[in-house]
């Protein structure tokens, strides 16, 4: 995107003259042929409105979570460059907000640029009690919609739902479990569900339960051993080293850890 404003920019001409012989074929650009409200904007060629679409629609972060006051799943759109929060969509509600406002031109535009919302933005997981969360969404949108996300992004801490039962520990294994559920099915959703996935970043923290074991029997890592096929994966682990375990040591199983990982979720399918 940051590319786009140099389209419009006018290469400065040579002096010299330099013969070439022309295309015998020359490739025509895709103009719509039906009639529609676009306007003036619908005589652009597909690739130049589409150019326009990723301008206006990509690029993003779109965090997912959930209105207090409906219950509705949508998501929060943020710029990576500014954390501040931009608008809020209810899935499958375009409603015309700021960027969203392009949806609403007319049903030409809605159909040619909404897979551009969720191909070109990253969808993400902020925090373990999002998780099911996603689940839900995966289950409320268009299953082509779900089909075009390309890239997504899980930062939560693993143990989030045991701070709140310290005080209790008889709670605490129960919450542990029902990470472990919600953990297990998102992983399940990005495996079966989601085909044209091709970047995944993941950010893990620990901070209250025992030391997570950096190996692929463990039930935690199991889950995400079923994704094949990815463009790009990368993962961050942050937790306290345990007391008989030095921090050289961990490092470097760690990094060892990560790149079999990524080995792993790389491969063809």
């Amino acid at each position: 995107m940051g590319c786009f404003p140099s389209l419009l920019v006018r290469e400065p001409r040579s002096c010299k003259t330099v013969s070439t012989r022309l295309p015998q074929q020359r490739r025509a650009l895709s103009v719509s042929q039906k009639a529609s409200n676009a306007g003036l904007f619908d005589r652009l060629p597909f690739e130049i409105r589409r150019l326009i679409y990723i301008y206006a629609l990509g690029g993003d972060l779109l965090q997912l979570t959930q209105t207090s006051f409906s219950k509705k799943t949508g998501y929060h759109a943020y710029q990576w460059s500014l954390p501040y929060f931009r608008h809020y969509l209810a899935a499958e509600e375009h409603s015309p907000k700021y960027q969203l406002g392009l949806l609403m031109t007319c049903r030409q535009v809605y159909i040619e640029a909404s897979p551009v919302l969720y191909s070109t933005n990253t969808f993400g997981i902020i925090g373990a009690h999002d998780l099911p969360l996603f689940c839900e969404f995966s289950q409320t949108i268009r299953k082509d919609r779900l089909d075009s996300i390309t890239s997504m992004y899980i930062n939560c801490q693993a143990d989030d739902y045991v701070s709140d039962a310290l005080a209790r520990p008889s709670l605490i294994m129960s919450k542990v479990n029902t990470f472990l559920q919600d953990w297990r099915q998102t992983w399940e959703v990005l495996a079966t569900r989601m085909p044209g996935l091709k970047d995944l970043k993941v950010r893990l923290i620990k901070a209250y339960l025992p030391q997570l074991e950096l190996a692929f029997e463990e039930d935690w890592v199991k889950p995400m051993l079923e994704i094949r096929g990815l463009r790009r994966f990368e993962f961050d682990l942050t937790q306290e080293v345990g007391s008989e375990e030095s921090t050289a040591k961990y490092n470097e199983k760690l990094e060892w850890f990560q790149n079999e990982l990524q080995a792993s979720m790389c491969a063809p399918r």
